[in-house]
């Protein structure tokens, strides 16, 4: 079997411009960023929601100590054991 020497031509590999690719970095990099923010003020307002929440328990207790008192121990209860969740 013989061997054949074949030429292929193929057309040279186009480049990116420098300039697009920084620029397509520098967009990358800035909606990174963005999630990133979005994702902290989410956890943010969370907190916040819960600690609202915790608040109004608590201060639902403080009314009905009076008035009922084991439902007041449960609200409590239930204000401090939310922490831990």
């Amino acid at each position: 079997m013989s061997v054949q020497m074949v030429n292929v031509l193929v057309p040279p590999a186009v480049r990116e411009p420098r300039g697009a690719v920084w620029v397509g970095h520098a967009v990358t990099a800035a909606l990174a960023a963005i999630r990133g923010t979005r994702k902290n003020l989410r956890s943010t307002l969370a907190a916040r929601r819960a600690a609202g929440e915790r608040a109004a328990l608590l201060a639902m207790a403080s009314r009905y100590r009076a008035s009922q008192p084991e439902f007041a121990k449960d609200l409590y209860a239930a204000a401090c054991n939310d922490r831990r969740g």
